[in-house]
């Protein structure tokens, strides 16, 4: 499991990859995410209400991380949206928003791509 969340003062340039320590690395601005490789992922992207700040998406990005079927998390702050890759035998949108809603982030689903990167099959 790797959690990427933006760190300060990064000597990198935004959007570049860059390890600190072990299982934080840099994500860009206003970018945060958290990775599980898995297979047989489907992606759904969830508005999210009430972020206000860095923590909020980082924040948002462990809960949806911790959840069993979860893969891959990426959360845009600037959009206020989370795009997240799950496994469909473990986990839905559904229960994706509601446990954002149980840590005082209202979101719903604004969309779905199949496949594992949305692109060919979905």
């Amino acid at each position: 499991m790797i959690l990427v969340k933006k760190i300060k003062n990064s000597p990198v340039a935004p959007g570049k990859p860059m390890a600190t320590t072990p299982g934080f690395a840099y994500a860009g601005k206003h970018s945060y995410f958290h990775t599980r490789r898995s297979q047989k992922m489907q992606n759904a992207i969830l508005k999210i209400d009430g972020m206000t700040s860095e923590g909020c998406a980082d924040l948002v990005a462990t809960v949806l991380g911790g959840i069993s079927g979860v893969g891959d998390v990426r959360v845009s702050l600037l959009n206020c949206l989370a795009t997240v890759q799950y496994d469909e035998r473990h986990t839905t949108p559904q229960l994706l928003a509601g446990s954002l809603a149980r840590a005082g982030y209202p979101a719903q689903q604004a969309g779905t791509s199949g496949g594992c990167c949305g692109g060919c099959c979905g």
